[in-house]
């Protein structure tokens, strides 16, 4: 028996190592200096008080304003982030940060001896094995963050491993361990103060190349309204002109072209990190990816700057943010068309989703401080 169990060891940790380094060259391309650091080769590693793992960029970003509670607390972290593409957007942002070393005995057991955390962090529902077993050795604290219930199997499993878990949603007849916390995303975005355009503008933000022909048919039936295209994905160029043969337009590439924005019907921002800007000075917001079945993105940024919202008819992705926000709710883009005749009306939603947005993150912030003040 115990021959098997070593067994079964072994190869688990050699299909971790060998599937690992097949997505990280295959899949990431990842440089030589990142992939021994999945063998635990960084000089990062010291101890801390918080060890925080997320497994993509999107996790990573949602513990963004755990992580800046700690930093003015002056207590020490490291995030550990799973995937190199990931890591590599992260990085930028969180300065004590590593690419997450391959879940083996001697990796993690190095990284919980070097880092001792008295909490590990896990962003939503990413575990391993040998990180958790030496989390407990160690006497680290599991705490899940941004949770959200779904499927027996998996609840039971995280339940049994963590101390506490921190619900993204409310449920009723919480079991002991789980914690209303509320979504973190609401956090994820500070409101830019800026001079809103003076001629009415409507942002259609990440938007998917499959719903161009609807978006065209919107901007072609309002003249009066500047539009602001801003394409998820920057792989589709010719696709686009091709598309916009008919349109008269600005395709701005830059952070200095802003200004030159009002004065043009159609802005095609051709662009990464301009967002949050953009909805500094736009009044509304149609949310890209909601006619296809992506399912939208992020709706804090457009609500904490006073946009209206408007959301197609697909967004189970961005669904609890939704809910408790100002949103306008079309099914198809006629429907839409119909609404924005009476678009002056739609200012006083903005102004209401900014405030909701405040009350959220302000209560939010005022939690998470409790939780690191009770460790």
């Amino acid at each position: 028996m115990y021959y098997i169990l070593i067994f079964l060891l072994i190869l688990y940790q050699l299909l971790i190592s060998l599937l690992g380094t097949w997505n990280d060259f295959k899949k990431y391309k990842i440089s030589t200096y990142n992939y021994f650091q999945r063998f635990g080769f960084n000089n990062n590693y010291s101890k801390v008080d918080y060890l925080i793992h997320a497994v993509s960029c999107g996790e990573a970003m949602s513990c963004q304003p755990l992580i800046d509670i700690i930093e003015k607390s002056n207590k020490k972290y490291l995030l550990t982030v799973h995937t190199p593409t990931g890591f590599n957007l992260i990085r930028k942002k969180v300065k004590y940060s590593i690419l997450k070393p391959f879940d083996l005995i001697p990796t993690m057991f190095y990284l919980l001896l070097k880092t001792q955390p008295k909490i590990l962090f896990i962003a939503e529902s990413d575990s391993w094995p040998f990180m958790i077993l030496f989390a407990k050795l160690f006497g680290t604290k599991i705490y899940y963050i941004n949770y959200t219930l779904k499927g027996y199997l998996r609840n039971f499993y995280h339940y049994v491993l963590a101390d506490r878990i921190f619900l993204k949603i409310n449920v009723k007849n919480k079991k002991k361990k789980y914690h209303f916390l509320g979504n973190l995303k609401w956090l994820s975005t500070n409101k830019i103060i800026d001079t809103k355009f003076k001629k009415t503008s409507l942002i259609i933000s990440s938007a998917g190349k499959d719903e161009i022909d609807i978006h065209l048919k919107l901007i072609k039936s309002f003249p009066n309204i500047n539009f602001i295209y801003v394409p998820r994905h920057l792989n589709w160029e010719n696709q686009l002109k091709d598309k916009l043969q008919d349109f008269k337009y600005l395709w701005l590439t830059h952070e200095n072209q802003i200004s030159e924005i009002e004065n043009n019907h159609l802005v095609i921002i051709w662009s990464f990190g301009l967002l949050n800007k953009l909805y500094a000075k736009t009044h509304m917001c149609l949310m890209g990816d909601t006619f296809n079945l992506v399912g939208g993105h992020n709706l804090v940024e457009p609500a904490i700057h006073e946009n209206t919202i408007i959301l197609g008819p697909n967004y189970h992705t961005c669904r609890d943010l939704a809910a408790e926000l100002n949103i306008i709710y079309v099914k198809k883009i006629e429907e839409l068309m119909f609404k924005l005749k009476d678009y002056n009306s739609f200012n006083q939603q903005g102004k209401e989703n900014y405030q909701l947005v405040f009350n959220k993150q302000k209560n939010i912030q005022e939690k998470l401080i409790t939780i690191l003040d009770q460790n």
